[in-house]
């Protein structure tokens, strides 16, 4: 029901990316994983997947959020989302919030 946590079965999408797309692919991704964001975006940079990704639509889920209100906001605040996407496009990744 609504409010109610439902868990999938999920993929490392850092592995899927480097197993899937070559330096000469364009990918764009759009992204919307309800405020995993912030743990899946530093993920993807540390794992050094980004020069396969030219260009990113991500929505960023704030404190304005209902799965980023406190006391789940730590960190989730959009001086934090602005921080993200500027590391992305210092790494070469054409970094829009998007939503």
């Amino acid at each position: 029901g609504e409010g109610v946590p439902q868990f999938r079965e999920g993929i490392d999408i850092a592995d899927f990316i480097r197993r899937t797309v070559s330096l000469g692919d364009f990918v764009v991704v759009k992204m919307d994983v309800e405020g995993t964001e912030y743990q899946l975006l530093p993920h993807l940079l540390k794992t050094g997947v980004l020069p396969l990704i030219d260009e990113m639509f991500i929505e960023m889920h704030t404190d304005i959020n209902s799965c980023c209100r406190p006391p789940n906001d730590k960190g989730k605040h959009y001086v934090d989302a602005k921080r993200i996407l500027n590391e992305y496009r210092r790494a070469g990744v054409y970094a829009h919030i998007w939503g």
